[in-house]
């Protein structure tokens, strides 16, 4: 969306904002969390993946790489879609 909307003309600087926004996301995650453990009382370990003492931390390093991997695996599908769908709009307007 960035890239058709042209908000973003750069495939670098969208790789960066779709990985920037998966990390905020698990991050938004992580205080919602620990604001219930607030609110209950309870302790943190009872969320998420109890028993483990840098299960936040591996939650960081598995939405980066998720990340990570959907840019590099589906960029240039995603470029493609993207001429694809501007060659249809063009024909469209075209023929009008």
């Amino acid at each position: 969306m960035l890239l058709r909307l042209k908000i973003v003309s750069s495939r670098t600087w969208t790789g960066y904002l779709v990985i920037s926004i998966a990390l905020a996301i698990s991050a938004i995650y992580e205080l919602i969390e620990w604001w219930t453990a607030l609110l209950t009382g309870e302790s943190q370990r009872h969320f998420g993946h109890p028993g483990l003492c840098m299960g936040h931390t591996i939650r960081y390093v598995l939405a980066f790489a998720g990340s990570l991997a959907a840019v590099v695996l589906f960029s240039k599908y995603h470029d493609r879609r993207i001429k694809e769908t501007e060659e249809k709009q063009e024909l469209v307007q075209h023929n009008a």
